[in-house]
C-alpha cells in the first residue's frame, strides 16, 4: 500500500490482456492459485499471451520490481495449468465429472506467472507483489488461506519445471497472510 498525507492508497495492477483465454467458469468459482515461473520476462510474457502462436494465458503476471500485469479476468479461465489427464500429477486437487471424466482445473485455478527462469529464485519485490494479488482474490472469491490451496505448476502438468526453485511457495504463502491486497485496474 502507498501512503501519502497519511491516507492509504490501494495499489493497483495494469491491464494488458490475453487473447486465449475461456469466457467465464462453466459455473465454477476459483478454489486454488496455480504459481508458474515465466522463464523470461514481464514484458515477454506480455508479448507472448498476445501473440496468436502461443496458446496460452494466465491471469497475472509479476514483474522483478513488483509491477502486477493483469492478462484475464478472475471470472474468465485462463489457458495456463494445461492438465488433460492427471496421470503422474502430485496434486490432490483434481475435479472429477460423474462420468469420471477430469474437468480442467483452468476452470477453477486461478494463474500467475513470475518473471524470472527457473533455476533462480524470484526478487523480494516479486514475491510482495504476488501476495498482494492472491490477497485480493482470496478475499474476493473467499478462497481459504491455506497452504493446499497453493500449488506448484509442475504439480498438475508433470511435464513442466515450472516453477521449480523460482518460487518457494511456502514463503508465498506466509506472506499472503499478511499482505495488503493488490487490485485490478480500474478505468
Amino acid at each position: 500500500m502507498a501512503t501519502t498525507n497519511n491516507q492509504i492508497n490501494p495499489v493497483f495492477s495494469k491491464w494488458k490482456g490475453a487473447i486465449y483465454f475461456t469466457s467465464g467458469r462453466a459455473g465454477m468459482n476459483p478454489e486454488y492459485f496455480v504459481i508458474h515461473v515465466m522463464d523470461g520476462t514481464l514484458q515477454g510474457t506480455d508479448q507472448w499471451f498476445n501473440n496468436a502462436q502461443s496458446h496460452a494465458s494466465a491471469h497475472s503476471g509479476i514483474g522483478s520490481n513488483g509491477e502486477v500485469h493483469d492478462y484475464v479476468h478472475s471470472t474468465d479461465s485462463a489457458w495456463h495449468a494445461g492438465a488433460s489427464t492427471n496421470q503422474g500429477a502430485k496434486w490432490k486437487g483434481f475435479k472429477f465429472a460423474p462420468n469420471g471424466k477430469l474437468i480442467n482445473p483452468n476452470l477453477y485455478t486461478l494463474g500467475i506467472e513470475h518473471e524470472g527462469r527457473p533455476n533462480k529464485e524470484i526478487t523480494e519485490a516479486a514475491y510482495l507483489a504476488s501476495a498482494g494479488k492472491i490477497k485480493y482474490w482470496a478475499l474476493r472469491y473467499n478462497i481459504p488461506l491455506t497452504r493446499d490451496r497453493f500449488v506448484a505448476h509442475s504439480d498438475i502438468y508433470p511435464g513442466h519445471n515450472c516453477p521449480n526453485m523460482a518460487v518457494n511457495i511456502d514463503k508465498l504463502f506466509k506472506l499472503v497472510l499478511t499482505a495488503a491486497p493488490i487490485y485490478p485496474e480500474t478505468k
